[in-house]
């Protein structure tokens, strides 16, 4: 459903999403798992969005799995 360049290091990731728009999943994220991320757009990307990675591990492995089931 997405896709993205894997990265060493780093505190951000800019994944782009394959299919719908970026719009509808960050209003779901929202909505349905109380989760968001950054519109690509505000960094001249659209299609994408934005990952911050800069939290504490337990937090950022619940957001991709609340992501990952947005997803499907």
């Amino acid at each position: 459903h997405i896709s993205a360049v894997r990265s060493p290091y780093g505190t951000t990731s800019f994944p782009k999403l394959l299919h719908g728009g970026v719009a509808e999943l960050l209003q779901l994220l929202r909505i349905e798992y109380e989760t968001t991320v950054v519109p690509g757009q505000f960094f001249e990307m659209p299609g994408h969005f934005r990952i911050g990675m800069g939290v504490n591990h337990e937090m950022f492995v619940e957001g991709l799995r609340r992501l990952s089931q947005a997803l499907q």
